[in-house]
């Protein structure tokens, strides 16, 4: 392929892009001037620029529009003669480039960077038709895209304020691709065991409800103590403190909580007398709440319910159990702020409230309130959040030591 050669000639739909292309390449063979203006009569430089733009452009049409190039009188001419043909379809076309810009997602077995990269060029087609996007805008729109794996990333980004660039979401992005490709990796190992040789009859599940028969444990990691070679449920530590009766040990409270173990969610299942259901909001759509007396940190599985979201880094995540026995990993930690409806115009603050995905309960700690100065006070069918002993929240006690406060939710 020669230097004035493009990789594509011109074709039935491609002349915006190849419009930009081959105006780019007179620039850097310093004839662009040929397409803009016809040569003087006495300009012999002129008329030679403008014959060869015309032998170049001939060189970089398909076949079908050679004549048009050719009959031509200029280069200008020959230029003029292909945007006259080409200016209904190029309208056409950015409307149908706009249409699948309105449609953007990601496809189920697309990668971040394939996805990425469709929308990229199809940013770039839409320049080619003289329609620019706003980079913001744009960099929305591939968020907004993403597959529902990526909607906790998605939404911590999106309450960004400004939002990030779009390098910056890309790689995040893939941050977290490789995190659930990891994740996957690691519940198919523990699955199948730590050999995959399909006649081992010792790593073969029993069906019996036996155990599984996993010989080579040298891989696997202890979520209780940390060690390797086994399981949470065969640790020696965690059996021990069990039949003592004791917790799983502790955690750093960062949401101002008064006890030492992981914030549990295990009584969810029922309804004890230490719970209450306390609901945020009124009318279609209220924000279900539990207040636990045996949880030291709030807890939300939606980041949509928090703002000032931040990522936690590797270091300060920690493990939670929920109701089912399951363990479930907190990812970020924001702020719940609701309206009282006690003090008008006042806002209610919750700090330090955790996101933990695939959590089936939101969890507000009645210790973490009380270390931070609130109380809870149930009298009779009235239910009471008072901070630093003023009266914010004002609700009804319901039955079963249930508590329905009503307020308005910001936005």
């Amino acid at each position: 392929m020669g230097k004035t050669q493009l990789k594509e000639p011109l074709g039935a739909e491609n002349y915006s892009i190849w419009k930009v292309r081959f105006t780019q390449l007179c620039i850097r063979e310093g004839i662009q001037d040929a397409l803009e203006e016809e040569p003087a009569e006495d300009d012999t430089k002129a008329k030679e620029n403008s014959r060869k733009a015309q032998s170049i452009m001939s060189e970089n049409v398909q076949d079908f529009l050679l004549k048009t190039v050719t009959r031509a009188k200029s280069a200008k001419e020959a230029w003029d003669a292909l945007e006259q043909r080409f200016a209904g379809t190029t309208k056409q076309r950015k409307y149908s480039l706009l249409g699948n810009y309105m449609r953007l997602k990601q496809g189920d077995a697309e990668s971040v960077q394939d996805y990425v990269g469709r929308a990229i060029a199809l940013r770039d087609d839409l320049l080619g038709v003289d329609h620019k996007l706003d980079d913001e805008e744009f960099t929305w729109k591939v968020l907004d895209g993403v597959l529902p794996k990526f909607s906790m990333i998605q939404r911590i980004l999106m309450n960004h304020d400004p939002l990030p660039k779009l390098n910056s979401v890309v790689a995040s992005l893939h941050q977290e691709e490789n995190k659930l490709k990891e994740e996957n990796r690691s519940a198919a190992f523990l699955s199948t065991g730590a050999s995959s040789r399909p006649n081992s009859g010792s790593n073969r599940r029993s069906s019996g409800g036996g155990s599984s028969g996993v010989t080579n444990k040298s891989s696997l990691k202890c979520f209780y103590c940390g060690e390797a070679g086994h399981l949470k449920k065969e640790c020696k530590k965690f059996l021990a403190k069990k039949a003592k009766g004791g917790g799983e040990g502790s955690t750093k409270d960062d949401g101002g909580g008064s006890g030492g173990g992981k914030p549990s969610a295990s009584q969810a299942s029922g309804s004890p007398p230490q719970m209450s259901y306390v609901t945020f909001g009124s009318g279609e759509n209220p924000l279900v709440w539990i207040l636990d007396s045996g949880a030291t940190h709030h807890m939300t599985p939606d980041v949509s319910d928090l703002v000032d979201v931040r990522p936690l880094s590797e270091a300060e995540k920690f493990l939670i159990n929920v109701a089912n026995g399951q363990e479930v990993r907190v990812e970020a930690v924001g702020k719940l702020v609701v309206t009282s409806n006690i003090v008008e115009g006042e806002e209610v603050a919750f700090n330090h409230v955790y996101v933990a995905p695939g959590a089936v309960v939101k969890l507000l700690s009645i210790s973490a309130l009380g270390a931070k100065g609130g109380e809870v006070m149930m009298d009779g069918a009235r239910a009471q959040l008072r901070k630093h002993g003023r009266l914010v929240l004002e609700g009804r006690v319901l039955q079963g030591g249930r508590c329905l406060f009503r307020g308005s939710p910001e936005p």
